[in-house]
């Protein structure tokens, strides 16, 4: 068991993937919560630097050198070596934490093959050590007050008052994980004529064609913020949505983690280990007939995600809307 007055300094050891990092956010929370006078640091890979960079309650983020340099890696370790972390959650489940030789440290050792949700095998990781509860509050997501104004005047100069919009995230990057861009253009315009939302499309630079495609198969018109919101920009903007429509990518998990209604579509990944953990959630998953599925073959040509129908979509999302009030 560990004593709390003895932990000052602690390390979390966490991924490279926006994805994958969003989701040992949970912990890290759990930590800030429990050890609020520690100082407490990150591991993750370079990509993901800026998904906690500038938040007040991390004092370190250190970046994972790359495999191959390995000269590199021994220098940063020395070099972490010298912070003398008393507590290291170690996600990765790599040997760093022997090297730094912590007072308290994680298992060394994987834990089994688990069908558990990704975030739950994380606190499993966690309870090993320090036996824990989920905590509300959000330190992960802190975004600027010049973050929150910028998107404001960004919304308030696209949309009139009080317009309700939803969130269409149709990108992943993975193509195998993309829904069919005429059935996301279908159900955007079921959702602007039936119910009168307006429908944001949000995306990175590179997955811009595919919103302007999905756009010019639509007869009714929405608005495309590809390019245009960085991580905390996006986080706002999905905050103030009424509920968001996307793939299995990095936005579902920062949806579930801000707590934003959701429905997910799959196809070669298993939503009971990466699906929406929003309280209003769903998803939709149509397995029959994949070959790819059959073979368990992620890098196969899936036909799944073709096999989700729009009247699916329309009636999962009828749910959602419904158990939240917005129709």
């Amino acid at each position: 068991m560990i004593e709390k007055d003895k932990v000052n300094r602690i390390l979390v050891i966490s991924l490279n993937n926006l994805g994958d990092v969003i989701l040992t956010f949970p912990v890290i929370d759990i930590l800030r919560r429990d050890f609020p006078a520690a100082d407490l640091s990150v591991v993750l890979g370079q990509k993901s630097r800026g998904l906690l960079i500038n938040n007040s309650n991390i004092k370190h983020l250190f970046v994972l050198p790359q495999r191959d340099l390995w000269r590199q890696r021994l220098r940063w370790l020395m070099e972490l070596r010298k912070e003398r972390f008393d507590l290291i959650v170690d996600l990765r489940h790599t040997l760093i934490p022997l090297f730094l030789m912590p007072r308290y440290r994680t298992p060394l050792i994987r834990l089994g093959k688990s069908s558990k949700h990704v975030r739950f095998r994380y606190f499993d990781i966690l309870n090993t050590i320090h036996p824990c509860g989920e905590v509300a509050e959000r330190f992960c997501f802190q975004p600027t007050e010049h973050e929150q104004e910028e998107t404001q005047n960004l919304l308030s100069e696209r949309l009139n008052p009080g317009e309700r919009f939803i969130v269409f995230a149709p990108g992943s990057a993975n193509h195998r994980k993309r829904w069919a861009e005429e059935g996301f253009a279908a159900v955007a315009d079921w959702l602007t004529q039936e119910y009168g939302f307006r429908i944001i499309f949000t995306g990175t630079q590179d997955e811009s064609l595919i919103i302007e495609r999905i756009q010019s198969k639509m007869k009714m018109t929405a608005l495309n913020l590809s390019g245009l919101l960085s991580f905390h920009q996006f986080g706002i903007v999905l905050q103030q949505s009424v509920c968001v429509l996307l793939n299995d990518s990095a936005p579902l998990h920062l949806a579930s983690y801000l707590n934003v209604p959701t429905l997910a579509l799959f196809g070669p990944s298993n939503p009971l280990i990466y699906g929406p953990w929003s309280d209003a959630s769903s998803w939709l998953w149509q397995q029959d007939g994949c070959e790819g599925c059959r073979l368990d073959d992620p890098d196969y040509e899936h036909t799944c995600m073709r096999a989700i129908t729009v009247d699916q979509v329309k009636e999962k999302l009828s749910g959602i809307l419904t158990s939240i009030g917005a129709i």
